[in-house]
Formats: structure tokens, C-alpha cells, sequence
């Protein structure tokens, strides 16, 4: 008959097994404490290169202090541009638009009892586009009407009318009348 061994030797495979996982953890571990040593030394290395792109961003700034400078010409340019536009030319003539007879006869026309001018703008051609303020659109009906019987304004409009909280906020365009 055949005899079978159904006896296994246990303590050999649990040594094997733990030596494994004991081996697994320690590669674990030194991998990790790898990847860490290199993070490090990359964080250095990379607060290295910021702090001397900051000292070279710092040399630049400096080196563009004539920056002040540009902005102004800019500014005296949009100025130039602005006293161009309030310039007429007839006949090869040039001739100042007498900026303070318009906003007189905008002055002239507006119902002083709660209307407020809040923004003017003169364009070429003769036209004028205004921003007012009322406190009711009674007080707004009447401002437009005004203009539209004033004998110095024609081809008046109502842009756009916005209620605000305080105010009702008035658009408006016209021709000044030749």
C-alpha cells in the first residue's frame, strides 16, 4: 500500500514569507526616503533659480525707471489728440469751437430744478452728447423738451434712460444749430 505524507512543514514556509514582507518594506521605505531626498534637493535647486530671477526681474525694473516718462508723452499725446478735435478748420482756416458759448448754451437750456450734467462730449460735426442725472421722469420730459425747443440745438435724442437707485440716468445726442 501507499503512504501518503500528509504532514507539511509549516515553520519553513513562514519564514520564507515573512522574509519576503520584511525585504518588500525595507525596498519600500529606502524608495521613499529616495524620492524625498530628491524632492529636497530639487526644491533648492529651483528656490536657487527663482531668487536670481527675481534679483534679474529687480536689475530690469530698474533699468526701465524712464518708464514715468512714457506715460507722460502718452498723456500729452491723448491731449493733443483731444485739442485737435476742438479745432475747426473752414476754408483753410483753422478756428477754435468755443467750448465754454456750447456748454453755456447746454447751461442756458437745462431746468436747474434736479437735472445734473454728469458727462459731455463734443464730436466733429457739431455734435454734442450729453449724461444727465434727474430725480423723476417728470423732471426728465421736461429736460428733453427743453432741448428740443432751444434755438441752439436740433436733431435732439433720447439715447438711453436707465433708473438707478438715486438717480434716472439720461442719454442724449443733438446737433448744435449753424
Amino acid at each position: 500500500m501507499t503512504t501518503i505524507n500528509l504532514y507539511q512543514n509549516e515553520q519553513s514556509e513562514q519564514k520564507s514569507t515573512s522574509k519576503g514582507g520584511l525585504f518588500f518594506t525595507l525596498g519600500i521605505f529606502i524608495c521613499t526616503l529616495l524620492v524625498l531626498v530628491g524632492l529636497k534637493i530639487a526644491v533648492g535647486v529651483i528656490q536657487k533659480q527663482n531668487e536670481t530671477l527675481k534679483t534679474q526681474i529687480d536689475t530690469e525694473g530698474k533699468s526701465l525707471v524712464g518708464l514715468s516718462n512714457i506715460e507722460q508723452v502718452a498723456d500729452m499725446q491723448a491731449r493733443l489728440a483731444q485739442i485737435k478735435d476742438n479745432l475747426q478748420i473752414n476754408n483753410g482756416q483753422v478756428s477754435r469751437v468755443p467750448m465754454t458759448q456750447i456748454l453755456g448754451y447746454v447751461g442756458d437750456s437745462i431746468d436747474s430744478t434736479g437735472v445734473f450734467l454728469t458727462s459731455y462730449k463734443y464730436e466733429e460735426g457739431n455734435k454734442i452728447s450729453l449724461s444727465l442725472n434727474t430725480s423723476s421722469f417728470s423732471d426728465a420730459a421736461k429736460q428733453i423738451f427743453n432741448f428740443k425747443n432751444s434755438k441752439y440745438f436740433s436733431d435732439v435724442s433720447l439715447d438711453k434712460i436707465t433708473r438707478g437707485e438715486k438717480y434716472i440716468t439720461l442719454d442724449v445726442s443733438m446737433s448744435l444749430k449753424q
